[in-house]
């Protein structure tokens, strides 16, 4: 019953890697990853999972806590696994927690990508803010918000010292600026 209303994404496994329970959050996630998450009847295929992220395997391999982060085209998962002892104490399968983390890996490639061509003097380029929700949401507006804030009064300056070595003196920056801007 715990597991059935758990927020979190659980599988239960056997010792040779066979899914003997998801609950009802792992169904969901399955069904929004379905290229990802490959399944097997009603349960996930956890060797053919294996088979295309083998850092999985590191899950299964004793009986301690372990954590990985797996990732299948655009879909990426942290996966955390505890060992489960039957009733008489012995070690009988593994319990693992899927935590999907493809928004945030993608907000970060994209901020990744945008800080990498603002350093390279690209100040055009913004991320497609959209795409993301929440604090990653917040985060691709104000990178955005960042790079409009700053390109701006430059190009408004390059307009003007363009003009100046025309030698029309008669330009003036354009705008209403704050902070050093506004100077």
């Amino acid at each position: 019953q715990a597991l059935e209303s758990a927020g979190t994404a659980i599988v239960l496994l056997d010792l040779e890697g066979v899914v003997s329970y998801a609950n009802p959050r792992m169904h969901s996630l399955a069904g929004q990853h379905p290229q990802a998450l490959v399944r097997k009847g009603a349960h996930l295929d956890f060797a053919a999972l294996c088979a295309r992220a083998p850092d999985l395997k590191k899950l299964v391999s004793g009986q301690q806590h372990a954590e990985v982060e797996v990732r299948f085209e655009r879909s990426v998962f942290g996966v955390a696994s505890n060992p489960v002892n039957n009733l008489a104490g012995r070690h009988a399968g593994y319990v693992l927690e899927w935590t999907d983390l493809s928004e945030q890996r993608h907000a970060e490639d994209a901020i990744k990508t945008l800080l990498t061509a603002a350093n390279a003097g690209q100040l055009d380029d913004r991320i497609e803010a959209r795409g993301f929700s929440g604090f990653t949401g917040w985060i691709a507006e104000s990178m955005n918000g960042l790079l409009d804030t700053v390109s701006v009064p430059i190009k408004e300056t390059n307009k003007v010292m363009q003009a100046v070595a025309a030698g029309d003196l008669t330009r003036d920056i354009a705008g209403q600026y704050q902070g050093e801007f506004a100077r």
